[in-house]
């Protein structure tokens, strides 16, 4: 711990003076090691060298500032000599030129990075070239995949060409978890992100504390926040495409968590939700007993856990999911009323307030594909927006406890208080 310690005061030593210049002597002097045993120790503490660190952090402080212009300047001020440098230095780092990383990807401030807090996976493109050799594409196109709400680095992910993504963990179960439950799917005939045998034969590889797969990337396209807003509609093709998934994950004889969520929010999520955001005490015992009496009635099964729009491709007339990582065993509305608070929370925006009131209709056009294949109980029509509310106390919880997103925590603050504010009108939209 003291050694991890030590290369975090390093790290946010790096961070503080992006634009100073400094060697890895003065860095190795700062931690009280000798140049080569502080570079052993960077890397195993970090995942990668100390100058393959210190260009990565400079390229996304440089391409953040660079939103307002002035590239040269930017890029010179971040240690490199012209702006064809840094531009040849992003592209093979991310796989993005940094104008196409701009205009593509919404870039907030990059957060520090905090090894001590936080876990953190960190690889540099060498290695991700000698894990690719496995399935014979360490010549292929490689690109970072970014999370488009924040514009934060997915550590976990890389497109690889336009066909595959390479997924990365340290937990070996939640890989497989993934890998078995899109084979599993894709017998059931929907398009899931499979993954591909490697030259032994194998869909999991270990490097290391790594585990690594190569998915197929699936065709087509995520519908976006503003078509749907746009198109209530197209939140009924989201629900249909739930429903569809569960009727399979329905079928399927897998273990999984269980995940207790009347328990976990009544006893943790909603009173420390409670800390930070105004809850009515009625609306609280109304949830404790409401909620409560619905429960044990919710049907239960295996579930996606994270299907935000982002995670379901569409492709014509198909939809297929991604990312299995997360999914358990839960009330199936959970995974529904977790793809409309997602699609909230990206129209989220103080100044576009008359967005937040489409919401309601485009909640109801999704439950209503989702009932249309699922066909819901009347006790579960009655919880939706006991489910709703659940997942926002859970999210409001969590991000507070974290730290680590002021921004998507202010948003789902925000995003809890007028959910609780138009409560009485959600009842009575199904």
């Amino acid at each position: 711990m003291q050694k991890a310690m030590l290369i975090q005061s390093c790290l946010d030593y790096i961070e503080e003076n992006l634009k100073a210049d400094f060697s890895l002597s003065e860095l190795a002097e700062r931690c009280g090691y000798s140049l080569m045993h502080f570079y052993k120790l960077f890397s195993c503490e970090v995942g990668m060298p100390p100058a393959a660190y210190i260009k990565r952090r400079r390229l996304l402080a440089a391409v953040y500032e660079m939103r307002s212009g002035k590239k040269t300047e930017i890029a010179m001020s971040y240690g490199f000599e012209t702006y064809a440098g840094f531009f040849r230095a992003f592209l093979r780092e991310f796989g993005y030129t940094p104008s196409s990383f701009i205009k593509n990807i919404y870039t907030e401030k990059p957060l520090p990075i905090n090894i001590i807090k936080e876990e953190h996976i960190m690889i540099t493109r060498k290695k991700i070239s000698e894990l690719l050799s496995h399935w014979e594409l360490d010549k292929e196109t490689v690109r970072s995949v970014f999370y488009e709400s924040t514009g934060e680095q997915n550590e976990n992910a890389f497109y690889v060409s336009e066909e595959y993504v390479l997924k990365l963990s340290r937990n070996k179960g939640s890989l497989k978890k993934h890998n078995d439950l899109a084979e599993a799917l894709a017998a059931e005939g929907l398009l899931s992100a499979e993954a591909i045998p490697a030259d032994n034969g194998e869909t999991l590889l270990q490097d290391g504390e790594l585990y690594y797969s190569l998915q197929k990337r699936l065709p087509g396209k995520q519908l976006t926040a503003k078509e749907i807003c746009s198109e209530p509609e197209n939140a009924f093709h989201i629900g249909k495409a739930i429903g569809k998934l569960h009727l399979a994950l329905k079928k399927l004889h897998f273990e999984a968590e269980d995940f207790p969520l009347f328990e976990r929010v009544s006893a943790w999520a909603m009173p420390n939700s409670s800390k930070i955001i105004s809850i009515p005490k009625d609306l609280q015992e109304e949830y404790l007993s409401g909620f409560g009496s619905l429960y044990p009635m919710l049907s239960r099964q295996l579930i996606h856990r994270d299907p935000n729009p982002g995670n379901i491709i569409f492709s014509g007339n198909e939809a297929g999911f991604i990312d299995f990582e997360l999914s358990e065993r839960n009330i199936r509305l959970f995974d529904p009323c977790y793809a409309a608070t997602s699609i909230l929370s990206e129209l989220w925006n103080k100044t576009e307030a008359e967005k937040h009131e489409t919401w309601p209709d485009i909640f109801a056009h999704l439950i209503q594909g989702y009932d249309s294949i699922m066909h819901l109980t009347a006790e579960e029509k009655v919880a939706l927006p006991y489910v709703v509310l659940s997942i926002q106390f859970i999210c409001v919880a969590w991000f507070h406890e974290i730290g680590r997103y002021p921004q998507i925590f202010e948003a789902n603050k925000q995003m809890t208080e007028w959910l609780i504010a138009h409560f009485e009108e959600l009842k009575k939209l199904f």
